[in-house]
């Protein structure tokens, strides 16, 4: 039991600096919650499969990055705190995506630039249990759209009713299962264009979030222009066709009802990810 709230502990202290392995943390942790008390033997704790891969993983990426040709580290910068750039608000539904992305002004009052309303392409209307994932899918959709103007190394806040999906982004503290690929979709996309999500990230009651929540069953109940976004800056499929066809493709990995369990599940994502985003980088200039 000890050595398992030691790794539980390096893991904590190490993925600071390699924030791709948070992911893998709630299964450190899980593991503290398996034990069980036998009279006159201690405690016995049944080693689960997933934090068998977490530990393997773990392994592998510390003995990469000790070698004496690899080097692996942030900048300080990165750690600083600064006033949010950008606010972006967000909710999902179970069969699409809502988000608001907003600048800050000339006198501060934020300004909206733009709106995205993107249907899921799988179904999962009927599952429930998958609500928290779609809500963190929405954060990660509106992450991508802001990298696709070009905008790189700003903090964002963000605004929604979902408290899970506040604490998830904000105190970079994940949930297992389900979410597992969104996370990891949206710690690569946060890394590679350097988005720092805001502590200060507000929760709204879903009252408040009606534009938004409006977006997410677009295609369903309602279209933007209704809430009066203008077409041509509202991400959806008439006048941004191709672009949300694109992001069909990761959207597909990010699937709940499959989420990535073994080693070459994950490290195959990773790198789908990784191609994709570069892709979807040499292409930012073509809708700004």
């Amino acid at each position: 039991m000890k050595d398992i709230q030691r790794v539980s502990s390096f893991a904590q202290r190490f993925d600071i600096i390699y924030p791709e392995l948070k992911i893998l943390n709630g299964d450190l942790y899980q593991m503290l919650e398996h034990r069980h008390f036998t009279k006159g033997a201690g405690v016995r704790v049944e080693v689960t499969e997933a934090f068998a891969v977490a530990v393997k993983i773990w392994r592998a990426a510390l003995i990469l990055y000790n070698g004496p040709t690899v080097g692996f580290y942030r900048p300080l910068e990165c750690f600083r705190r600064s006033e949010p750039a950008f606010d972006l608000g967000f909710d999902g539904s179970l069969g699409a995506l809502g988000c608001m992305m907003r600048k800050r002004g000339a006198g501060g009052a934020w300004v909206l630039e733009w709106s995205a309303s993107i249907p899921l392409p799988f179904n999962i209307l009927r599952h429930s249990e998958y609500q928290n994932t779609t809500e963190i899918m929405a954060v990660m959709v509106g992450l991508i759209f802001l990298a696709r103007h070009g905008v790189r190394d700003v903090t964002v806040s963000l605004e929604g009713d979902s408290v899970s999906a506040l604490e998830w982004a904000t105190q970079e503290k994940y949930r297992i299962g389900a979410s597992r690929a969104t996370v990891v979709v949206l710690i690569e996309v946060c890394r590679k264009f350097g988005f720092r999500i805001s502590r200060r990230s507000k929760w709204i009651c879903s009252a408040d979030n009606w534009r938004c929540d409006a977006l997410s069953r677009c295609g369903v109940t309602v279209d933007p222009a209704t809430l009066g976004f203008e077409l041509g800056s509202t991400f959806h499929r008439p006048p941004y066709r191709g672009i949300v066809q694109s992001l069909d493709t990761l959207l597909h990995w990010c699937d709940p009802r499959h989420p990535p369990a073994s080693e070459l599940d994950i490290s195959r994502l990773w790198h789908s990810t990784r191609a994709w985003l570069e892709q979807w980088d040499l292409n930012r200039f073509s809708v700004r």
